[in-house]
């Protein structure tokens, strides 16, 4: 590994070969340039327009990378490496399916909360990146054309008709080509999904609207001095960051909504909320399934003190403010009824939804926050899949000294579902708030000292902890919270 020196002593910058070393998560992933480009579109927050001015932005992070990384593998047929341009476009495919996950969303919010405030229709091929990306992907496609043909004729290599009739997904050369079909498979339907959208611009257009300078900005001061997967681990924490601020205010003024008995605003704003985390999911999977243990450890001292950290957006305002006001105000609603118990209100709900308008409108409201709830899950979960193939366990510490960076996670997951009203109002519904206790015969068998995943887990820790020995030798310095938490 490179020596570094990732000491921020006087306030003074650090840098290794790669470049600098990040002082903290924000300017990790340059989320003052982020919010920076949420305020200057000037956009009512909590509002169906918010919504969609997130979808695209967190769009235009993704294009922005999708335009680099075909560059890039372009770059890679060029220079024949055909292991390397696999490599770049397993990532291609990997930031399509978030855009995947995005197109989705305008239609949902249409239905959910049609406005007739909304001016005009504007759609991802007006963004500045969408010319960039339509260079960028025939470029490497007359590439990956002209690489085959050159085997072919000049090398004694397999043609494309070959490859594709005769090749098996574990040869690099099929593996390009079906990434590359199943890219352009994704591309058609999420532009499709991101075209004809209905929003608020007044006489602003989508540059101004999106304020596309400023994400690029996010993007182009994401790099390194050499080709890393460095950008697309940025990436793939900006478009959450993004999705997550957003969906944080409709959080927010759905707690308040509940308050004040407005159950059918309450239950839209929550569905809103979970329209946008999929994509927040999607990453996450991107990132669990492209990033190897040895792309991490390239750039790893570069993370500098943000890596082991999380948002205050994420870690505190959705995951521990926002999380906790929404089920103590939904418990505090429902135990204040007038029945004897808060199961007995809740089944009162749920089993006579269909006898009265009230009832459907509670028990609609419990679903929009139990599927909040289940995404949430379902990004923590995936959440774990990093430090599980990065880092390892056996107690590999985190860059900021958390003794076992994987059980931390692991633990604050356990935390938030050990909340009482989360816990409360799921027994009430007759289901249990995650994992099962004790888990089921495959969480056991997975769980056993002698199962491949552990020792899996043991010989990436014990490679990481090898690789990265002033890491083990740091003291705890764990993220201390200086904002007010953020409570409706």
């Amino acid at each position: 590994m490179m020596e570094t020196n990732t000491s921020f002593a006087n306030g003074a910058a650090q840098a290794n070969a790669l470049g600098a070393i990040a002082e903290s998560y924000d300017v990790l992933h340059n989320l003052a340039t982020l919010s920076q480009a949420r305020q200057v579109s000037d956009v009512v927050a909590g509002t169906r327009n918010s919504a969609l001015h997130a979808l695209f932005q967190a769009a235009e992070i993704a294009l922005l990378n999708l335009v680099r990384l075909s560059n890039r593998a372009t770059r890679a047929l060029q220079e024949d490496d055909l292991q390397r341009a696999t490599e770049v476009m397993r990532w291609v495919h990997g930031f399509h399916l978030i855009m995947r996950r995005l197109g989705d969303v305008p239609k949902q919010i249409h239905l959910m909360c049609r406005d007739t405030a909304a001016t005009r229709k504007i759609g991802i091929a007006e963004s500045p990146a969408m010319a960039e990306f339509l260079t960028a992907t025939d470029a490497l496609e007359l590439q990956v054309s002209r690489f085959f043909d050159e085997r072919a004729a000049a090398r004694g290599g397999r043609g494309m008709t070959q490859t594709v009739g005769l090749g098996r997904h574990t040869d690099l050369d099929y593996a390009l080509l079906n990434l590359a079909r199943s890219s352009a498979h994704e591309m058609v339907y999420w532009e499709a999904n991101l075209n004809e959208v209905e929003v608020e611009l007044d006489e602003r257009d989508f540059d101004q609207f999106v304020a596309s300078g400023l994400l690029g900005k996010a993007v182009m001061e994401s790099q390194l001095q050499a080709e890393t997967c460095y950008t697309e681990f940025v990436a793939l924490h900006q478009v959450p960051e993004i999705l997550s601020c957003e969906a944080n205010d409709h959080i927010d003024h759905a707690v308040r909504d509940i308050r004040a008995g407005r159950y059918s605003q309450a239950t839209e704003r929550l569905l809103v909320a979970g329209a946008l985390l999929p994509a927040m999911v999607q990453s996450q999977q991107v990132m669990g399934d492209c990033l190897s243990a040895n792309d991490y450890h390239i750039f790893r001292d570069n993370l500098g003190p943000a890596s082991g950290m999380h948002s205050l957006s994420i870690r505190y305002h959705m995951l521990r403010d926002l999380f906790t006001s929404l089920w103590g105000e939904l418990e505090t609603h429902f135990s204040g009824s007038g029945f004897a118990s808060l199961e007995a209100a809740v089944e009162h709900v749920d089993l006579g939804r269909h006898e009265n308008a009230h009832n459907w409108q509670l028990h609609n409201l419990l679903n929009a926050a139990f599927r909040l709830y289940d995404l949430i899950e379902a990004w923590r979960h995936e959440h774990l899949h990093m430090p599980r193939n990065c880092l390892g366990g056996g107690g590999t510490k985190s860059m900021i000294g958390v003794p076992d960076g994987l059980l931390t996670v692991k633990r604050m997951r356990e935390g938030a579902n050990a909340l009482a009203s989360l816990n409360r109002l799921h027994r009430a519904r007759g289901v249990v708030a995650g994992p099962g206790a004790g888990g089921g015969v495959l969480s056991r068998h997975v769980g056993r000292a002698e199962s491949l995943d552990q020792r899996l887990l043991r010989a990436t820790g014990a490679f990481t902890r090898d690789q990265f020995p002033h890491v083990q030798e740091k003291e705890t310095c764990p993220f201390s919270r200086k904002d007010p938490a953020r409570r409706p």
